[in-house]
């Protein structure tokens, strides 16, 4: 039997670049949580049968490494009925499971070459197989591809009972970059990050196996993932339920609208700690399932994402179902009345989470070492601005490179994507339009761009045949075009602003704290530096800063070099991680390194200066 994947596999392709790696099986495992929703008893919070699901990596090489998916859940109904309906989930409107766009089971492309997916549904008295490779996706027509489904009577594909229904889904031939992120530990916190609600539920196993280590059990290590026990931890809870949210309606009359969300109200619970900056920033979540930590919604505009939401002694979670609807990449929100009215309520809290904070998290503010603290600030504040104007010179100078001389006018080289008519000949073969690599002093630019257009003139095809019929479709194409160039004049001023700045506006500072024992993290250990109330600060009492402190003869403690890089170190580093925070995640990691490294020498030299100084001076 064969099943066509009706959407177009190019867009599916795409759409799985979307993914990061581990995001990937994640799909799979949230496949699998879904399935076993019938099991599922709210009022107790409880599956009325042991549901086991587990990913397990066998091999170190990207090559020949299997990772496999399995569950013992209701299984698929109808793997046929699952590829013909790709891009259009059945889940859509189910309060209970949380499928949504229905391209979770094809979203393999970007880690792998290979899928086979192995089920046996809990209706059906055999099992059925299908094996999906990048080249059938690759060779596939406009329509689709097509796969092979096979049925075998009587086969069970389960965990631990023979006789019960389940899934097992198969990867291999793996694209080696994608796969240095799928380790075993790494997976094992995602899950537990992303379906820490689920994991709180009686009755469920999630278990992540790693057969590589070949160190214990049969050759094999079982990490079990469990939920966060954040009650654990001392501190306060803040919680709210909101029945309602607020919107503007209208800046200009200052209109307020009110929208009744009382049937599905958002639960926010937020965990303050006292004396441990953990790094578990709270989250949005849908159905038990986290969508994104509220720091990183780019269309959540706080002014206060320092101190409330990037503060590493604030956990915990906003429940959002049913009020917003995740983006296709399930990493922020569509963008409705809703979730504008959620953020504009969540603005209206701050203030209030504000004073939770600073109740609960000391200060930690010095003012025996404001100059000190001064100094550093300000050396962060030329640090921005030096390498703002350094960006903004390499930007010009790479407008003047790229720029040309076209008729007395400065041009700069840009590449677009259009969309090209496809035109047949009257066989109904496809017509060949030769490249044209740039429009630039072309005397037929003009009538390509008419034609591109589909507004006139004609492009000259390979084939010989004279005529040539529209097939009213488009397929996409690139196309060298000169725009004017904008560049600056000699005497123009470079640009002060700096992207600190806008953190300057949020309360950002630098504090050394010379009392309070350093703060501890998940593990136990204590922290050089942490960002605390929109603050980096820099505990004086851990054992590494103290050795830096060398006192001469005259018995006053001094700083060394060692001193400076370890500081310059420790605001670099907090300093970093804050925008890569602001960012979000969609970053290169090369780049990030390049800039920290870069950061940090500059860094360095502008705090030489306080090389051989008394401590003493530094205080206020």
């Amino acid at each position: 039997m064969k099943a066509k994947v009706t959407i177009s596999t190019k867009l599916l392709l795409s759409i799985s670049s979307l993914y990061e790696p581990i995001r990937v099986l994640l799909e799979f495992v949230d496949n699998a949580i879904d399935a076993a929703e019938t099991f599922f008893t709210p009022e107790t919070k409880s599956y009325s049968k042991k549901i086991e699901i587990s990913v397990s990596i066998d091999g170190d090489s990207y090559e020949y490494a299997r990772i496999e998916i399995k569950d013992n859940c209701t299984g698929i109904r109808s793997l046929e009925k699952l590829f013909s309906s790709v891009g259009n989930s059945s889940k859509v409107g189910d309060n209970a499971s949380n499928g949504e766009f229905g391209f979770g089971v094809m979203s393999h492309p970007f880690i792998c070459s290979t899928m086979k997916i192995n089920s046996k549904h809990s209706d059906n008295d055999y099992a059925e197989m299908v094996k999906v490779t990048s080249e059938i996706l690759n060779s596939s027509s406009p329509e689709g591809a097509e796969v092979e489904i096979t049925k075998i009577p009587g086969l069970n594909y389960t965990l631990s009972n023979p006789r019960s229904s389940g899934v097992w889904i198969t990867l291999e031939d793996f694209h080696k970059e994608t796969f240095k992120e799928l380790k075993a530990k790494a997976i094992k916190s995602e899950i537990e990050k992303h379906f820490e609600d689920i994991l709180r539920r009686e009755n469920i196993s999630i278990t992540v196996i790693d057969f590589k280590k070949r160190k214990s059990d049969e050759g094999r290590e079982i990490f079990e993932c469990t939920p966060f026990d954040y009650e654990s931890y001392e501190g306060i809870t803040f919680e709210r339920t909101l029945h309602t949210l607020e919107y503007i309606k209208s800046k200009r009359y200052s209109t307020v609208g009110t929208l009744d969300i009382s049937a599905t109200p958002v639960k926010i619970y937020l965990r303050i700690f006292t004396k441990n900056s953990l790094g578990r920033l709270p989250v949005f979540t849908i159905k038990g399932r986290r969508i994104k930590e509220v720091s990183e919604i780019k269309n959540f505009k706080s002014n206060s994402k320092i101190q409330v939401w990037s503060n590493n002694y604030i956990g915990g979670s906003i429940d959002v179902t049913r009020i917003v609807e995740p983006d296709i990449s399930r990493t922020g929100f569509k963008q409705t009345l809703y979730s504008k009215a959620l953020f504009h309520t969540l603005l209206k809290l701050e203030p209030e989470i504000k004073e939770a904070i600073a109740s609960t998290v000391s200060s930690t503010s010095s003012s025996d070492f404001k100059k000190l603290e001064n100094v550093l600030e300000n050396a962060l504040i030329d640090l921005t601005q030096k390498q703002k104007r350094k960006r903004k010179r390499k930007s010009i100078e790479s407008e003047e490179n790229n720029a040309l001389s076209n008729q007395g006018r400065n041009e700069v080289k840009k590449n677009i994507k259009i969309n090209v008519p496809i035109y047949n000949n009257s066989d109904g073969i496809e017509l060949s339009c030769n490249s044209i690599e740039n429009l630039n002093g072309n005397p037929n630019r003009d009538e390509f761009a008419y034609n591109i257009f589909g507004l006139k003139g004609s492009c000259k095809y390979e084939s010989s045949t004279s005529k040539k019929y529209y097939s009213g479709q488009t397929k996409p194409d690139t196309v060298t075009i000169y725009e004017k160039s904008k560049l600056s004049k000699q005497d123009e001023a470079p640009d002060e602003s700096t992207d600190l700045k806008t953190f300057k506006l949020d309360g950002l500072g630098i504090r050394i704290d010379k009392d309070s024992e350093p703060i501890l993290d998940e593990n136990g250990k204590a922290l050089r530096s942490t960002l605390l109330n929109g603050k980096i600060v820099i505990f004086m009492q851990h054992p590494l800063f103290q050795e830096r402190l060398i006192s001469k003869e005259d018995g006053f403690a001094r700083f060394t070099f060692e001193l400076i890089t370890y500081i310059a170190a420790e605001v670099i580093t907090q300093y970093t991680l804050l925008r890569l925070n602001e960012k979000g995640s969609d970053i290169n990691t090369k780049f990030v390194l390049q800039d920290y490294v870069e950061s940090l020498h500059g860094y360095i030299q502008l705090l030489k200066k306080l090389e051989g100084k008394k401590l003493s001076e530094l205080t206020s």
